[in-house]
């Protein structure tokens, strides 16, 4: 799904925006997104935690496509918050839903989720141990 200059795919939001995602209601899913960025960066934010961290390349030896999947389950992740943000944008800010993003860091040195709005990890989400995705029985992570 397309929301302005990004791309939603990979990650289905819960509740209400997954409605609205689902259905493919573009403009509710804007405006729910926009209006709830706390919950739904939450969500994101506890997804990114559940992963693990960045894939490490060496317990992939032989699994390249195994790697590429862990790998994208991290960049949808980070797409998903970016479209998250943007709508925020949007509904709080009336920037236009065609702006490029802006600069602000996405996850810390610990590979958690940071609020666009104060620059802080989520509260209650523990920082990732870098690479132990596909120990703990995902495979997902962030570098």
């Amino acid at each position: 799904m397309d929301i302005g200059s990004m791309t939603l795919e990979g990650v289905a939001f819960p509740d209400a925006a997954g409605e609205h995602q689902r259905a493919g209601r573009t403009a509710a899913l804007i405006q729910e997104l926009g209006d709830r960025y706390d919950k739904y960066h939450h969500y994101l934010a506890q997804r990114l935690a559940e992963t693990g961290g960045r894939p490490r390349p060496s317990e992939y030896e032989n699994d390249l496509p195994g790697y590429a999947r862990a790998s994208q389950r991290i960049d949808d992740l980070l797409a998903a918050e970016g479209v998250l943000r943007l709508c925020r944008r949007f509904r709080v800010e009336g920037v236009s839903l065609r702006e490029t993003m802006n600069a602000k860091p996405y996850v810390d040195a610990e590979h958690r989720l940071l609020d666009v709005v104060d620059g802080k990890p989520t509260a209650g989400i523990a920082p990732m141990e870098d690479g132990d995705a596909k120990a703990a029985g995902t495979q997902d992570s962030s570098q």
